[in-house]
Protein backbone atom coordinates (compact mmCIF):
# COMPACT_ATOMS: atom_id res chain seq x y z
CA UNK A 1 0.00 0.00 0.00
CA UNK A 2 1.02 3.25 -0.95
CA UNK A 3 2.28 5.62 1.95
CA UNK A 4 1.32 9.34 -0.12
CA UNK A 5 -2.12 10.59 0.98
CA UNK A 6 -4.59 9.36 -1.49
CA UNK A 7 -6.93 11.29 -3.90
CA UNK A 8 -10.47 9.63 -2.26
CA UNK A 9 -9.90 8.01 1.38
CA UNK A 10 -13.47 6.51 2.87
CA UNK A 11 -13.39 4.70 6.41
CA UNK A 12 -16.47 2.69 7.70
CA UNK A 13 -19.19 5.45 6.14
CA UNK A 14 -22.96 5.16 6.27
CA UNK A 15 -24.91 7.57 5.05
CA UNK A 16 -29.18 7.95 4.52
CA UNK A 17 -30.54 10.85 2.79
CA UNK A 18 -33.57 11.18 5.59
CA UNK A 19 -32.96 10.08 9.18
CA UNK A 20 -35.18 6.26 9.71
CA UNK A 21 -34.79 5.64 6.25
CA UNK A 22 -32.47 3.16 5.21
CA UNK A 23 -28.99 3.16 4.41
CA UNK A 24 -28.60 4.67 0.86
CA UNK A 25 -24.66 4.07 1.55
CA UNK A 26 -22.20 1.80 3.67
CA UNK A 27 -18.83 1.78 2.32
CA UNK A 28 -16.83 -0.30 4.65
CA UNK A 29 -13.13 1.23 2.96
CA UNK A 30 -12.38 2.62 0.23
CA UNK A 31 -9.16 3.91 -1.01
CA UNK A 32 -8.44 5.67 -4.71
CA UNK A 33 -4.92 6.79 -5.38
CA UNK A 34 -4.02 9.94 -7.24
CA UNK A 35 -4.25 9.54 -10.73
CA UNK A 36 -6.02 6.14 -10.25
CA UNK A 37 -8.93 5.86 -12.41
CA UNK A 38 -12.20 4.54 -11.14
CA UNK A 39 -15.94 3.68 -12.75
CA UNK A 40 -18.91 4.30 -10.61
CA UNK A 41 -21.48 1.80 -12.08
CA UNK A 42 -24.75 0.46 -11.27
CA UNK A 43 -28.29 -0.13 -11.33
CA UNK A 44 -31.00 2.80 -9.66
CA UNK A 45 -30.92 3.33 -6.03
CA UNK A 46 -27.19 1.82 -5.73
CA UNK A 47 -25.76 4.97 -4.35
CA UNK A 48 -23.86 6.54 -7.40
CA UNK A 49 -25.09 9.86 -6.58
CA UNK A 50 -24.70 9.39 -2.65
CA UNK A 51 -20.77 8.95 -3.14
CA UNK A 52 -20.77 11.49 -5.29
CA UNK A 53 -22.11 13.57 -3.44
CA UNK A 54 -20.62 12.27 -0.46
CA UNK A 55 -16.56 12.67 -1.74
CA UNK A 56 -17.83 16.13 -3.24
CA UNK A 57 -18.47 17.25 -0.32
CA UNK A 58 -22.10 18.19 -0.71
CA UNK A 59 -23.56 16.02 1.97
CA UNK A 60 -21.94 14.52 4.91
CA UNK A 61 -22.13 11.05 6.53
CA UNK A 62 -23.99 9.93 9.46
CA UNK A 63 -21.10 7.97 9.85
CA UNK A 64 -17.54 7.44 9.53
CA UNK A 65 -14.97 9.51 7.30
CA UNK A 66 -14.91 10.46 3.84
CA UNK A 67 -11.32 12.52 3.25
CA UNK A 68 -10.09 13.76 -0.54
CA UNK A 69 -6.50 14.87 -0.57
CA UNK A 70 -5.98 13.94 3.13
CA UNK A 71 -8.59 16.33 3.65
CA UNK A 72 -11.63 14.97 5.83
CA UNK A 73 -14.39 16.60 4.72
Amino acid sequence: MSTAVPAVHIEALRFRWQPRQRWALEVPSLRVECGERVFVAGPSGSGKTSLLSLVSGIVVPEAGDVAVLGTSL
